[in-house]
C-alpha cells in the first residue's frame, strides 16, 4: 500500500491521534497493575465512559464483539432467545462469537436503521429473554434510528419482560446526528456497548457500560471469554483521550461524508443516495457500470483509494478523522478515472 493511499474501509482503520500516542508512551513509563480492574487509568476511562453514557459502571474490553456478547451472556441462558433485526451486526459479522453464549436468535425485518415496535411485539414469544437494538446500523450504511423509535421499543421489551440490549458501536455517531448526548440513547438500553476504535480512532478496545451488578458480572463473563487483559493501561490512556477529545469532532465526519455523497452521486454511471448519507459511511453502488465490486476497487486502489466489497453491487466507504476535503476530492477524482476506463 502506498504511503498516501486513501484507505476508507473501514473507520477502524483510523490511527491515533499525535495526544493519543503521547498519553500511551507516558503510560508506558507507569508501573504496571495486576488486577483486573485495579489499574488507575483503566478505572479512569471505565469511570469516563460510564459518564457519558449515563450508567453507573463501565468495562474495558479487547473489542465491541467481545462486548456485544458478554451483554448477550448476561441477559440469557444457553438456549434461550435473542430478539434483532436479520441484518444485526450481532447476527452477521459477529455469528461466529454466538458460539460463546450458546443462544438462538429470533429475527425481525427492518428499513434502513428502523425496527418497527408492532413487529418486535408480535416476534416475542413467551420466554424470550433480550432484544438488542443497533444505532447507528452498519449494514444501512450508518443509518440512524431515531430516539422515539429507541423508546417505543424499549416499552415494548420492559413490557414483555425483556431485557434490552444496544449495540452501541457508533453511538456518538448516531447521538451527533440526533443532536442528542449519548446518554439519551443509552437510557434506552441496560446496558450499551462502544466501539472505541472507530470514528474516536483509538488503536484498539472497546466498553460495555450498565448497572454496578450488570457490570460486576461482566468482569467474569470477560474472563470466561478469555477477553481479561491486564495489564490495559497503555490502550486505555489513547481511549480516554479518544473519549475526552474526539466525539465533539464527529459531526465534522458526517460532513466530509456528505460531500464525499454528493460528489460520487454527481457521476455517471454509479448510484449514491445522498440523503441516506446520515452519518460517516457512504454506500456507491455499481449495478450500472456492469463491473464486478472486486474488480472495480482493484483498478480504484491504482488510484489511490481503498474501500470495502460491502455487497454484489456495493462499494462501502467509511470516513474519519485522516479524511478530510483534499481526501474527499481525490476519492471522487479516483472514481471518475476508473468509471472513464
Amino acid at each position: 500500500m502506498v504511503p498516501d493511499m486513501i484507505d476508507m474501509r473501514s473507520d477502524f482503520v483510523s490511527r491515533p491521534t499525535q495526544e493519543m500516542i503521547r498519553a500511551m508512551a507516558a503510560e508506558a513509563a507507569q508501573p504496571p497493575s495486576f488486577g483486573l480492574r485495579e489499574d488507575p487509568m483503566q478505572r479512569r476511562l471505565e469511570s469516563r465512559a460510564a459518564e457519558l453514557l449515563g450508567k453507573e459502571d463501565a468495562l474495558f474490553c479487547p473489542t465491541c464483539t467481545v462486548a456485544n456478547q458478554i451483554a448477550i451472556r448476561l441477559f440469557c441462558k444457553p438456549g434461550q432467545t435473542t430478539v434483532t433485526r436479520d441484518d444485526a451486526h450481532v447476527a452477521t459479522t459477529e455469528a461466529a462469537s454466538a458460539a460463546l453464549t450458546n443462544v438462538k436468535f429470533r429475527y425481525i425485518p427492518g428499513q434502513g436503521a428502523r425496527m418497527a415496535p408492532t413487529d418486535v411485539s408480535a416476534a416475542i414469544q413467551p420466554g424470550d429473554a433480550l432484544l438488542v437494538m443497533e444505532n447507528t446500523h452498519v449494514r444501512s450504511g450508518g443509518r440512524v434510528m431515531p430516539i422515539e423509535e429507541m423508546e417505543a421499543l424499549h416499552g415494548v421489551a420492559k413490557a414483555n419482560g425483556l431485557r434490552v440490549h444496544l449495540d452501541g458501536s457508533r453511538i456518538f455517531n448516531a447521538a451527533a446526528n440526533l443532536g442528542l448526548p449519548a446518554s439519551v440513547l443509552a437510557a434506552n438500553a441496560d446496558t450499551v456497548a462502544v466501539s472505541l476504535n472507530k470514528g474516536l480512532s483509538a488503536p484498539m478496545g472497546a466498553v460495555i457500560a450498565g448497572t454496578r451488578e450488570a457490570i460486576e458480572e461482566a468482569v467474569h463473563i470477560r474472563t470466561q471469554f478469555g477477553a481479561a487483559w491486564r495489564p490495559a493501561n497503555i490502550p486505555a490512556a489513547a481511549a480516554l483521550v479518544a473519549l475526552n477529545t474526539m466525539v465533539d469532532r464527529l459531526a465534522q465526519d458526517h460532513v466530509n461524508a456528505s460531500a464525499l455523497g454528493v460528489g460520487l452521486g454527481a457521476l455517471e454511471g454509479i448510484a449514491v443516495d445522498a440523503a441516506q448519507v446520515e452519518t460517516n459511511i457512504v454506500l456507491i453502488r455499481l449495478s450500472k457500470t456492469g463491473r464486478s465490486v472486486p474488480a472495480f476497487l482493484s483498478e480504484l486502489e491504482k488510484h489511490g483509494v481503498m474501500g470495502l466489497a460491502f455487497a454484489p453491487d456495493v462499494i462501502r466507504l467509511a470516513v474519519w478523522w485522516g479524511i478530510g476535503p483534499a481526501e474527499v476530492a481525490r476519492t471522487v477524482s479516483a472514481f471518475n478515472a476508473v468509471l472513464r476506463t
